[in-house]
Parts: structure tokens; C-alpha cells; sequence
């Protein structure tokens, strides 16, 4: 891109020709040198776990960024721990404080798993990592301020930030509640913006789900196996123009049926 020469939006979409339609700008933010260092903990510890036993029947969370020996003796802990339950006990549980949880069971424990899990605001079948970092919002207000200048001032334009996975997404309305709480008013402050959606995509169990929190909806969706993408529409109800109720109720449909 040549030095002081805007860079267009990458989408524009409308209805009819009466419809003055909108933008859409798509970017992506990539993760903050911290992220990256708690992506390999969480790729060390659970990467090469789904190879070595069913998801479905484990539950676990890393609760911090680890030095690689103190990792990899965790690690060792946990395989000790599978094998055990695996050929003797049938349910096993390793507890740091302010470090790790982590529980496998066989087939026939799946309840007990189920309970410990939920006791510790966890699910069976879900491993995840470090958690929600506050620094990442205010980097996508930052990248949002930057694409939203790239877009016209005169409607209420659409947003699309594919975000790398800096923590494990909503799987019900109070946990889409904490993203919404977060993010809309970074949306609010922007009067031409009328929807930010932002996307991740992860590896793990999930039912597909529609989530509705007021008026923004989040839509969960197994794509292949474990391949999952969660996508959150925030809706800007402060837009100085709004979309037309008919383009409205299409957009939302379409996004819904993704």
C-alpha cells in the first residue's frame, strides 16, 4: 500500500438499489508476545492429549504461564495420573493451587467427572488455559479504531476481528455476558459502526448454540470433529444511522445460519 493512500473497505453489501447498504471491514488481530508464551504452555500440556485419550473423558485447567521444566513435570504427573485410572482406579484428580486441576475418568465414572468439573466452574471434555486476559479488549479497541478509519462515516458499517484464542469462549448466557460487558463500549464510542463480530476458532468439545444476551448474539458451531468457532455480534445501539429494519433482520439471519 502506497504511503498516505487510504486502503478501501474489503466488503460493501446492499439489499436493492434503493438500499444505500454498508461496509465490512475484515482484519485479524494476532496474539501479544504473552499470549504466544501461554499458547505454548497450553499446546506442551493438552496438544498431543487427544492422540493419547478420549477428550470426553477429562477436564482440565492450566491457570498460569509455567517455566518449561516445571511444565514438563506436570506433565509427567498427569500421564502417571491417566494410567492410573486408566488400568486401576477409575477416576483420578490432580490439584495445584493457583497452578493446575485436572481429572480423568473411565466410562464408567463419566458422572463423577461430570460433578468435579462443575464444582470447579469447569465441564467434562473441556481443557483450557490461562485465563481471560483484560489486555487483549483494549487491544481490540486499539485495532478497531485503526479499521474503522477505513470505512465511510455516513452508515452503519459491520467490523470483523478473527481474534486468536487469548481465552476459551462462551459456552452460556453468563459467559457471554463478561465478552459483552467488555467489549460494547468500545463498540458505543464509534457512531459508524452499527456491529462488531468477533470470531475465534478452537479445538474442543461443544454443542452448537445460539446465545442471546439483549441485543447481542453469540453462535457456537462444531464445525468438524472438534474444530469449533464461536462468533459474537455486539450491536452498536448508539449508531448515528441504523440499518434498515429489512436489511437488519437479513444481516442477522445470515449471521445466525453461519
Amino acid at each position: 500500500m502506497t504511503l498516505g493512500v487510504p486502503k478501501k473497505p474489503d466488503l460493501f453489501v446492499q439489499l436493492d438499489s434503493g438500499d444505500p447498504g454498508f461496509f465490512i471491514e475484515v482484519t485479524t488481530l494476532g496474539p501479544s508476545q504473552k499470549e504466544r508464551k501461554a499458547h505454548v504452555a497450553f499446546d506442551e500440556l493438552w496438544g498431543h492429549s487427544f492422540r493419547l485419550w478420549p477428550l470426553t473423558n477429562c477436564a482440565g485447567r492450566l491457570q498460569r504461564v509455567l517455566a518449561p521444566r516445571h511444565l514438563q513435570e506436570i506433565k509427567q504427573q498427569i500421564q502417571t495420573l491417566v494410567k492410573k485410572a486408566q488400568s486401576e482406579t477409575g477416576f483420578e484428580t490432580l490439584e495445584i493451587p493457583e497452578t493446575l486441576q485436572f481429572a480423568f475418568a473411565t466410562e464408567a465414572h463419566e458422572e463423577r467427572l461430570r460433578k468435579w468439573a462443575q464444582a470447579r466452574g469447569m465441564e467434562a471434555g473441556q481443557l483450557s488455559g490461562p485465563g481471560v486476559n483484560v489486555e487483549e479488549f483494549d487491544r481490540i479497541s486499539f485495532k478497531l479504531e485503526k479499521e474503522l478509519k477505513q470505512v465511510p462515516l455516513d452508515r452503519a458499517n459491520v467490523v470483523v476481528l478473527y481474534s486468536h484464542l487469548f481465552t476459551m469462549p462462551p459456552r452460556d448466557t453468563a459467559a457471554f455476558s463478561q465478552f459483552v460487558h467488555a467489549l460494547e463500549d468500545v463498540v458505543y464510542k464509534h457512531a459508524h459502526i452499527g456491529y462488531l463480530v468477533l470470531i475465534f476458532s478452537w479445538t474442543g468439545g461443544s454443542d452448537n448454540a445460539v446465545i442471546r444476551y439483549h441485543d447481542h448474539i453469540c453462535v457456537n458451531r462444531c464445525q468438524l470433529y472438534f474444530n469449533c468457532d464461536s462468533m459474537m455480534l455486539i450491536k452498536n445501539r448508539f449508531t448515528a444511522k441504523p440499518m434498515q429494519p429489512a436489511v437488519e433482520e437479513i444481516f442477522l439471519k445470515a449471521f445466525m445460519q453461519i
